[in-house]
């Protein structure tokens, strides 16, 4: 009987020590994030480059459920502010680029001092850059007192 016991137990230590390994490579396993990059044009209302533009990209944080959420009845429910993902300038060719995005939508604001400011969208699907183009100038017709919006400003006298 002792003799069976002597064997028992280091096959018992070495059972569990080759578990081991293996539970650590599974934490291992979970896949990458896909990812890729946003390039942002920026262009004046000529369709030239705009250097020296900031660049924002932009994505809406999920609002939290509740208990007694009941629906989407978009009543007594604040939109949630934008947050911004990625910064930067653009460089002599009118350009920013934002490496290593999350698959998603997002909004692209850019504004130069002196030119204007300018909005697109852009969604990243996969791992394929994506390039979007933002032409900054004044406020975009549909937009309040813009003399194309379907209710322009009062005429004062």
């Amino acid at each position: 009987m002792r003799n069976w016991m002597k064997w028992l137990a280091p096959m018992i230590g070495f059972a569990m020590l080759m578990a081991l390994p293996a539970r650590q490579s599974r934490a291992d396993d979970t896949p990458a994030p896909v990812t890729a990059k946003v390039i942002v044009t920026v262009l004046d209302g000529s369709g030239k480059p705009v250097s020296g533009a900031q660049v924002r990209l932009l994505t809406r944080a999920k609002p939290a459920k509740t208990p007694d959420d009941t629906g989407d009845s978009g009543q007594g429910q604040a939109r949630p502010k934008p947050t911004s993902v990625a910064h930067g300038v653009t460089v002599s060719d009118g350009t920013v680029s934002f490496p290593n995005i999350a698959e998603g939508h997002y909004g692209v604001v850019a504004r130069a001092k002196g030119v204007g400011r300018g909005m697109a969208r852009v969604s990243v699907m996969g791992s394929s850059d994506v390039t979007v183009s933002v032409t900054l100038g004044s406020k975009p017709a549909g937009t309040p007192n813009s003399p194309n919006s379907p209710n322009p400003p009062p005429d004062s006298k």
